[in-house]
């Protein structure tokens, strides 16, 4: 169970990864797990002065500050380096930019995850991390603090010409059943051009 401290960090991480989520598709739970271990709760010096969540290197907006990190020198071995890495205003534009960097076609699998323990392997597999135990490690924290419930996300699809319940289902991965509840449709469930429905 989260302490009060704890949970206010979620809360401030949960409501931009679940903003994001419609955008690019990251389960929320994944973006708030990587936040978390990462930054330390919040409390890394990257975090503390520059906002940086991830660790991500180089200037944001031509802002950054210096902090330490680890190359691997000729032989192989970790060597510490300073470097400049991304200062953001705010946690949420961290986050943003971090979903950004999984958007590109190597982290498609992160992307297509259909839940965050496939999220979190897929993260290993594309090379995110090399700590094996990463995964398990995203995975323990989104389930001891239950970050699996900010994934449950309304999705909402404007119709268009063509579109009918059983594709929209079918795209989005949902049941049949379950749109028509939502929308509260009938059993004919005729929809129109224009409609606003829940599609997730």
């Amino acid at each position: 169970m989260a302490t009060i401290e704890q949970q206010n960090f979620i809360n401030k991480l949960g409501i931009p990864a679940r903003a994001d989520f419609e955008r690019t598709n990251i389960l929320p739970s994944l973006i708030i797990a990587q936040g978390i271990l990462e930054s330390g709760w919040g409390k890394s010096a990257l975090a503390i002065n520059g906002n940086n969540l991830f660790g991500i290197r180089g200037d944001f907006n031509g802002e950054s500050i210096l902090g330490t990190d680890k190359d691997i020198d000729r032989n192989g071995n970790p060597i510490p380096v300073i470097v400049p890495f991304r200062k953001y205003p705010s946690f949420a534009e961290s986050i943003k930019d971090h979903a950004d960097m999984l958007t590109k076609p190597r982290y498609l699998k992160v992307v297509q995850a259909k839940d965050y323990k496939q999220g979190a392997q897929a993260l290993f597999d594309s090379g995110y991390a090399g700590d094996v135990n990463y995964p398990a490690k995203l995975i323990e924290i989104i389930e001891k603090y239950k970050l699996h419930e900010w994934d449950q996300v309304e999705i909402y699809h404007m119709v268009v010409s063509g579109d009918t319940v059983s594709l929209l289902a079918k795209k989005y991965d949902s049941l049949i059943a379950d749109i028509k509840r939502w929308n509260y449709l009938n059993d004919k469930y005729v929809i129109k051009i224009g409609q606003k429905l829940r599609v997730k």
